[in-house]
């Protein structure tokens, strides 16, 4: 194992925390670059924008850049001119002695409260802001409610613009699913992997992630996924996956067809597993010494 001696390096692990390298000379420096979803959709307001271009700032005096997907990297360079030879990709990774296959788990759940009866379950796991499209599951979800009738929708996750909340609650209450789709907000890091475990479908509609957790933690658990083709998406889902266009109409197919066809969801699951082995926390640490050790 390779010894950092205390000081050598400095590594901040979001790129929100950035703008402190404009005031202090930290020596060797990395800077861990989740996403630039703000600059990207313009998700600026108030004093947003300026912090951003000072975790920029901070960025560029970094002495390498980590990108949690290749994705992520070529926006760097294709939106802010970052150099190419100073950002390195290291995949995030999830813990699967959490996250990973539960035998009753719709049983389990009940245990705790969570009861949705013989209906099968779509479910969506984040929050609620525009680049996460959820207003297309829904319309999509609405299609498949009229013809797959023992259908619920669950949404596990808060919300970080409540203007998006409302426009999501207006939408269910205009297509009269209130009993259809559930929300639930407070969800314990014990209890996420049964739901998991106890759908049938998860669906990851996002127009952008930087890596995408949610995918990767549903397929650890053995949930089938379909997902959206976006950015850095396909990257971690690779081909154990359905992926697709986020509009209406391709999410209702792929819920549809995926529902109605047994074996696949059986082989999905399968793959599913596989895929996330390639995630693993032991690999994203050992891709992250490797860095220190370069700039050491």
């Amino acid at each position: 194992k390779l010894k950092v001696k205390k000081n050598v390096i400095n590594h901040i692990t979001t790129q929100k925390n950035a703008f402190v390298l404009n005031f202090i000379n930290p020596g060797k420096s990395i800077v861990t670059c989740h996403d630039i979803i703000p600059h990207i959709f313009n998700e600026f307001a108030g004093v947003r924008r300026f912090l951003f271009d000072l975790s920029v700032k901070g960025m560029r005096k970094a002495d390498k850049i980590i990108a949690v997907s290749e994705s992520t990297k070529r926006d760097l360079i294709n939106y802010l001119n970052f150099p190419e030879d100073k950002i390195k990709v290291v995949y995030e990774s999830i813990n699967t002695d959490k996250f990973k296959p539960a035998d009753n788990a719709r049983e389990k759940l009940k245990e705790k409260g969570f009861d949705f009866g013989d209906s099968r379950i779509i479910l969506y796991v984040g929050l609620d802001k525009p680049t996460k499209n959820i207003p297309e599951l829904i319309k999509a979800f609405y299609k498949l409610k009229k013809v797959v009738t023992d259908v619920k929708l669950i949404k596990v996750g808060g919300y970080e613009w409540k203007s998006e909340r409302i426009k999501i609650l207006d939408l269910i209450k205009e297509l009269n699913l209130e009993k259809d789709v559930l929300f639930f907000e407070n969800v314990s890091g014990e209890v996420l992997p049964l739901f998991y475990s106890a759908s049938d479908i998860f669906v990851f509609p996002s127009l952008y992630e930087g890596f995408g957790l949610p995918p990767l933690e549903a397929m650890a658990c053995s949930c089938p996924v379909i997902a959206s083709n976006k950015a850095s998406i396909p990257e971690v889902v690779g081909d154990a996956g359905i992926l697709v266009e986020p509009d209406e109409d391709n999410l209702f197919k792929s819920m549809f067809n995926l529902l109605k066809d047994e074996s696949l969801r059986e082989e999905l699951s399968k793959k599913g597993l596989e895929q996330a082995k390639k995630f693993s926390l032991e690999k994203e640490c050992e891709e992250t010494l490797r860095i220190y050790e370069y700039l050491i």
